[in-house]
C-alpha cells in the first residue's frame, strides 16, 4: 500500500526521497487524528484526546518515523485506527463497523503483515464488553460473527498480495521475522530473551525519561479507566 500511494505522489513530486516521505508526513497526520478518535472513544474527555494528540506531535519516535519514507509510518495509521474500530465495535456489536474494520485491517495488511496483530489481539478488546447490557449471549454471539466477518475481508484483501508474481518473496520476507506455532513450541526461548534485551533498550532510546514517567504516573496515580489503560499496555506489548 505504501509503494502504490507513493508512485501516486511521485506523480506529480519528481524526487522520489521526497515523495515517499511526503507520503509518511501524511499518514503521520492521520495517526494523530486517529490518536484523538482513540483516545475520546475510550475515555470520554476531549482534554485527554487533545493532551494525546499534543504528545505524539513531540514523541522522539514519531518524530524521526512519520518523515522518513519507510512502510512504518502508515502501518502505524492502520494499527491506530484499527484499534479504533475494534473498541467501536466491541462496544456497539454493529454491522457496518465490522464491515469497515475489515477494510482497515486489510488496509494494513497490504501495508505489512505484520498488521495481523490487530486480528489476533481482537479477543482482548472484550475487555471493554459490556456484560450487563441485555441480552448478553446474543450480543457476545453477534460481536463473534462480525469479528470473524471483519477477519474474512482483510485476508480476502491480503490475497490481492497473490496476484503479484513476486508474492513468494512476501512470504520469504515474513518467514524471517515469524515462524509457525509449531517451531516455536520446539524452542519457545530460543529467541525471546535476545528480543526482549533489544526492544527494552530502543523503548528506553525512543519513549525517553519524561514519556517513561507519564507512563508510570497514569498506572501508580491514577486508578480510572483500568480496564482501557490495560488494553491499551497489552496492544503496546503486542505490537
Amino acid at each position: 500500500m505504501f509503494v502504490w500511494i507513493a508512485m501516486v505522489f511521485m506523480k506529480f513530486i519528481k524526487d522520489p526521497l521526497f515523495a515517499g516521505r511526503l507520503v509518511s508526513v501524511f499518514t503521520g497526520f492521520f495517526t494523530l487524528i486517529g490518536l484523538w478518535f482513540l483516545t475520546f472513544e475510550l475515555f470520554k474527555d476531549k482534554r485527554i484526546a487533545f493532551l494525546t494528540t499534543i504528545l505524539y506531535i513531540f514523541f522522539p519516535f514519531a518524530l524521526i518515523l512519520d518523515r522518513m519514507g519507510l512502510y512504518d509510518s502508515m502501518i502505524g495509521t492502520f494499527y491506530v485506527w484499527a484499534l479504533y474500530v475494534s473498541i467501536l465495535l466491541v462496544r456497539k456489536v454493529r454491522w457496518d463497523i465490522s464491515y469497515t474494520l475489515g477494510f482497515v485491517i486489510g488496509g494494513g495488511i497490504l501495508t505489512k503483515t505484520n498488521a495481523f496483530f490487530s486480528i489476533y489481539l481482537l479477543p482482548f478488546t472484550l475487555l471493554l464488553f459490556d456484560f450487563k447490557k441485555k441480552p448478553v449471549v446474543k450480543r457476545l454471539f453477534n460481536w463473534i460473527f462480525f469479528a470473524v466477518f471483519s477477519f474474512g475481508i482483510s485476508y480476502g484483501l491480503y490475497n490481492i498480495l497473490r496476484l503479484s508474481p513476486l508474492f513468494e518473496m512476501i512470504s520469504a520476507k515474513n518467514a524471517t521475522f515469524v515462524y509457525p506455532i509449531s517451531e516455536w513450541i520446539m524452542h519457545p526461548f530460543t529467541f525471546f530473551f535476545g528480543n526482549l534485551h533489544g526492544l527494552t533498550g530502543w523503548e528506553i532510546d525512543y519513549l525517553k525519561l519524561p514519556y517513561i514517567i507519564l507512563i508510570l504516573v497514569s498506572f501508580i496515580f491514577i486508578h480510572k479507566y483500568l480496564k482501557e489503560k490495560l488494553l491499551l499496555t497489552i496492544y503496546f506489548l503486542a505490537r
